[in-house]
This record gives C-alpha cells, structure tokens and sequence, in this order.
C-alpha cells in the first residue's frame, strides 16, 4: 500500500474483522498471510500510568511530586505501547458474532508471527467487526479480578500467607522453581486452550525435575508428583455405597485432569 488512503480504503472495507493489538511497531503496512495485513496507529501512550504513579506517591507516601518531572515523564511517554491493527476483509457477510468466530484463527496466527518478528509480547486490546449494515466493536481487558480467590489456596489469610512466603523462599534458593514460575506466569497468557495445557505441563515437568531419573521419564515424574502413580482415582457414590474405580486416560485428557488442581495440593 502506497499512501495513507489506500490504507483507510482498505480498513474501511465491509465486511471486515480488526483486532486491536498493543506492544509491536512496524513502519508500513504489512500483509502477514491469509488475507489478514498490519496497520501501524497511534501509541496509546503512557500518561494514564503517570498520572497513577504521581497520585500514589502523593496520596498515599505523602510525599511531594514535582509537576514539571511528571509533565517529562508523559512527554517521554506518548510513544509508549505502540498499536498495530490486524484486519482481515471477509468475502461472506454474517452477524458480528459469526464474522468473529470465522476471523479468530486466522487473526490469531498473524499476531503470533508478529510477536515473534518483533520479539515483543503482542496483546490483543479490543475487536471491531463490520458486516455490511453495521460496525461492533468490544474490548478485550485483561482477565483479572480481585474476587478469583479467597486467600488463595489455603481458605484462610495464615494459610495463604504461608504459601506466600514458601513460595518466594523456594524461588530464591531454587533457581529450577524460579523457572517453573517463570513457565507458569506465561501459561496464563496463553489464549489457545490447548496450547495453554501443553505449557501447563512443561511447568508440570519443571516441578517434577526431582524424581526425574534414568529410568523414569518426564510423564511418569509428573504423574509421581501429583500422587497419581498408580494412576487416576475416581470417588463416587451409588444407592449409599462408595465405589472406587480406575480409569484409563488419554493422553490429551490426562494432560487436561493435571491442571484441574494445584500442585501444591495433593490430589485426593
């Protein structure tokens, strides 16, 4: 694309699905395959973080905060978190929902060839679909939420402030474990479910290293660290009696099972 309007022509066109992404920066358009381009916009800018850090600083610390320092801060800031949008042009029209879901795989793989061409972790921010009548659009915040848990996994605040403590004495004498947070932490980012269970247990495997030996590979190491060598149990109850029973996985649901519990807690 040559100019600045061929551009607006193209993001322009019905119907259409555009993913919003924050975190890379290219410097022209860029056809990334399968229909779906890169658009380089505007840089959402740093000032709402600024502006938190200097209320912080002055209604909670108490201390003063220079207005001139702050003013850098959001000039130097303006460039920060660069957007790119992936638009993809559909040749069928459909409800906004529909449109979507068709777009969603192929939008997906362009922002993973992105973020490895920029080696920059790209987060998609917001969707906008255009069908031929109408134009949506929705955002994507991040999934957090300070109702997840309840003192996380002990139920109370002296539990989960002993799970706390063990967990930063374990990372700073153990370098593995500190590795295995470090899988984790990129797990939870990961938006493709099957993918995220794969990560899920190479953070498993980095647990498990040990009782790893040469007779005992990965799988087994980590079916021995979540006490399920025997392999798995299932409690039921019928008509007023319990019933004990073994059941046989496969190996894609014996990796889902893994990551229904914690492997802090035993599995009972």
């Amino acid at each position: 694309m040559k100019s600045r309007e061929d551009a607006l022509l193209f993001l322009r066109r019905r119907p259409a699905v555009h993913q919003l992404c924050v975190g890379s920066w290219i410097q022209t358009p860029f056809e990334m395959g399968e229909g779906v381009w890169a658009f380089s916009l505007q840089a959402l800018g740093f000032a709402d973080e600024v502006g938190y850090l200097a209320t912080y600083t002055s209604q909670v610390i108490g201390a003063p905060v220079d207005e001139t320092a702050v003013q850098t801060l959001l000039n130097d800031a303006r460039e920060a978190l660069p957007v790119v949008a992936l638009c993809l042009p559909l040749a069928v029209d459909a409800p906004a929902e529909d449109l979507e879901a068709l777009a969603a795989p192929r939008l997906e793989r362009a922002r993973m060839v992105l973020a490895w061409t920029s080696a920059r972790d790209v987060t998609p921010i917001g969707m906008v679909v255009a069908n031929t009548e109408k134009t949506f659009f929705r955002p994507m915040p991040p999934q957090y939420s300070n109702r997840r848990f309840l003192f996380g996994l002990g139920g109370t605040q002296a539990d989960f402030q002993q799970t706390l403590l063990r967990l930063s004495d374990a990372s700073l004498k153990d370098e593995r474990f500190t590795f295995a947070l470090s899988l984790y932490h990129d797990a939870l980012k990961e938006p493709n479910a099957r993918f995220r269970i794969g990560r899920m247990f190479n953070v498993l495997e980095a647990l498990a290293y040990q009782v790893k030996a040469t007779t005992r590979e990965s799988r087994k190491a980590v079916k021995q660290l979540l006490g399920l060598s025997a392999g798995p149990r299932l409690k039921c109850r019928e008509t007023g009696s319990n019933i004990d029973s073994m059941r046989s996985r496969s190996r894609d649901a014996f990796a889902t099972s893994c990551f229904t519990v914690c492997p802090s807690r035993p599995m009972t």
